[in-house]
């Protein structure tokens, strides 16, 4: 799933590549320049927006943790495999896949990002788990309403 010319992941290719290809490449540029970049090696490390990546597969979380991922968000926009996205026109919480993904962060020590979550996803997180969480960025409703803010407060 290379390109001819890059070695990198073709467009359209693979999320899991992608992302592990991504995490390659970062720490090929920081042995480069060590003096200029570090890559994180501790709990508190690379961050994968949108658990799209696992596509469907436990197993690809145990990939993305070696390859230096530490944080993960549950959903980016178009995700709704784990669960309802923020900017979904949907009110859906959590799948069945999304439950069992947040039990597997919590034994495996990661930290689950709730950025671009639903209402009802980050709400059914809570309910499931005590394993604290970040919001590590989200969006203004005065400035770009969501249509699920919109919903709640309705």
């Amino acid at each position: 799933m290379s390109s001819a010319n890059s070695g990198r992941p073709a467009p359209g290719g693979l999320l899991a590549e992608r992302a592990l290809y991504q995490a390659e490449r970062l720490h090929k540029v920081a042995a480069k320049i060590p003096n200029r970049l570090t890559v994180i090696t501790t709990r508190n490390e690379m961050c994968i927006e949108g658990a799209h990546a696992l596509e469907g597969e436990m197993a690809n979380l145990d990939r993305l943790k070696a390859a230096g991922h530490r944080i993960i968000v549950l959903q980016h926009f178009f995700d709704k495999e784990l669960g309802g996205p923020l900017h979904c026109t949907c009110s859906m919480g959590l799948t069945d896949f999304g439950r069992d993904v947040v039990a597997e962060i919590e034994v495996r020590g990661m930290v689950l990002d709730l950025a671009h979550a639903s209402p009802a996803v980050a709400q059914d997180v809570l309910t499931l788990s005590d394993m604290p969480v970040i919001v590590s960025h989200t969006g203004l409703h005065g400035a770009a309403p969501s249509p699920a803010i919109s919903r709640m407060r309705s």
